[in-house]
């Protein structure tokens, strides 16, 4: 049997365990939350909130003190309810200039 470790690696684009705060808009509603990981096809935001799993959602943040006011549109494909509680998200336009951003910020950490 395939070793888990090895099956959880598996991903599309690598991730980057990253932190900084960011504002959730889901259901009308703005949600304070913390960025865990982001890679260029999602992340993982810690939030204690409900969501909607397959929600649409709209990320706001301050990258670094160069990419600010970033903003990335994606769904709900993961919810945790564990403590503390985290939403998984995939971004769903790759052609935004947020993606861009992401895509540039990632090109200088990620080998």
């Amino acid at each position: 049997m395939e070793d888990i470790a090895a099956m959880l690696e598996r991903r599309q684009y690598p991730r980057l365990d990253y932190r900084c705060p960011v504002i959730v808009r889901h259901q009308g509603k703005l949600i304070p939350g913390l960025m865990s990981n982001v890679s260029c096809g999602g992340m993982r935001i810690i939030a204690d909130e409900d969501f909607i799993d397959n929600a649409p959602v709209e990320i706001i943040f301050d990258l670094n003190h160069i990419a600010r006011d970033v903003s990335l549109r994606g769904d709900v494909v993961r919810i945790e309810d564990s403590f503390p509680k985290a939403i998984g998200v995939k971004f769903v336009d790759a052609t935004s200039s947020g993606h861009k951003t992401i895509e540039q910020f990632l090109t200088t950490r990620i080998s």
